[in-house]
């Protein structure tokens, strides 16, 4: 899930894993408290915010980097997880440096 950016499916884990998807979906969620989804999530809020806090790649290369679709997705799922937008982060850990 790391290599993939957390955007990988329930079937194509239990393709690579030769398990079943339930199964594999029962060992993350014992293992973190989420589902494949939530935990898929949670690498790619983790990736994006080491890339806007280390690098000066522009948010849409960032998005484009993680393999992300939907960039208005992208944003609720940010702002969800961090309470602020991109920019927004990036100008905080500036700050601070």
């Amino acid at each position: 899930m790391e290599i993939t950016s957390g955007r990988i499916t329930r079937a194509e884990l239990a393709d690579q894993l030769h398990y079943s998807g339930n199964y594999i979906n029962q060992i993350v969620n014992k293992f973190t408290g989420m589902s494949i989804f939530e935990y898929g999530t949670s690498i790619a809020m983790q990736k994006t915010e080491y890339y806007l806090a280390s690098t000066d790649q522009t948010i849409s290369q960032i998005i484009e980097l993680l393999g992300c679709s939907d960039r208005t997705h992208f944003y609720k799922l940010f702002e969800k997880e961090f309470g602020m937008t991109p920019r927004e982060y990036r100008k905080s850990k500036m700050k601070k440096e």
